[in-house]
């Protein structure tokens, strides 16, 4: 991810910067990565959040049982001591109509970690595969036809993927 994506998050370049310094003294073999098991005992000992197993887990958004640099932004960034705001994770419910989270309103932030969720490649747009592993996992009953008529619906600009204004527009007016 470019920066700028980060910065369109919200988070300044002296953020940035200290995240990522803070990365690479965790990614110690400068792999581009640090173990989930690392980086909840990183979690347990700032403090920040109270079930640091669980976090880690859920940080580790594209499964492959490491947290990249990417992944360690966007959950340093959600629960950072002067975040106050985003101390509070937003569960997503799941709705064929609608993606709603346990607020009234979803902030612009809420949205993109939702996209991100489904974004499981960090690619920007969301596939028919992400979008059909995403959605198994909250409902079994998804099927094949489903999912392709979910994505007929949603990629409007028919490239056969769903950006993340084509994302925003499944939500209701904000």
């Amino acid at each position: 991810m470019s920066a700028a994506y980060y910065y369109s998050l919200g988070i300044t370049p002296e953020e940035l910067d200290t995240l990522q310094e803070a990365f690479n003294l965790y990614d110690t073999r400068h792999g581009g990565f640090i173990s989930i098991k690392q980086f909840s005992q990183i979690l347990s000992s700032l403090h920040i959040v109270s079930d640091p197993n669980q976090v880690a887990k859920l940080a580790d958004m594209n499964n492959d049982n490491k947290i990249d640099f990417h992944e360690f932004v966007l959950t340093m960034f959600r629960y950072l001591p002067n975040q106050v705001e985003q101390q509070t994770p937003v569960t997503p419910v799941y709705n064929t109509n609608h993606v709603y989270s346990d607020k009234d309103v979803a902030t612009d932030e809420e949205i993109m970690a939702c996209f991100q969720f489904f974004d499981k490649d960090h690619d920007g747009r969301i596939s028919q595969k992400e979008l059909e592993q995403v959605l198994s996992m909250f409902d079994s009953t998804v099927n094949p036809k489903m999912i392709k008529e979910m994505m007929s619906i949603a990629d409007t600009n028919r490239d056969g993927y769903i950006d993340f204004d084509e994302f925003k527009q499944l939500l209701p007016p904000l």
